[in-house]
């Protein structure tokens, strides 16, 4: 331990304190192991619920395929800019172009 340390205390770089980069606790493992049980089984009750909305209305199943989308797509890593702004950014507006056209559904 060293010098100044206080027992109990943490220290940046200390190796030996906390739980290892990604490691989850009981409570996180358990939760998706439920719900892992619980969509068992369940694809195509999915399916027609999203069949529904998409009769219903268009302009909802494009909102809810869209948030289903982070559970399927890999995270976007930056790997080229060092968390810099980029100056020519690219804008789509999905969004705002499906509130302008829901009344064509």
């Amino acid at each position: 331990m060293p010098k100044n340390a206080t027992k109990g205390s943490f220290i940046k770089g200390d190796k030996r304190a906390g739980r290892t980069k990604g490691a989850e606790n009981k409570t996180t493992i358990e939760t998706k192991e439920f719900i892992t049980d619980l969509l068992k089984g369940q694809h195509d009750n999915i399916i027609t619920a999203l069949n529904e909305v998409y009769t219903d209305s268009k302009n909802n199943y494009l909102i809810h395929i869209a948030k289903l989308l982070p559970f399927v797509l890999p995270k976007n890593v930056d790997l080229t800019t060092n968390g810099k702004d980029i100056e020519n950014k690219v804008n789509i507006p999905l969004i705002e172009w499906t509130k302008t056209n829901e009344n064509k559904d």
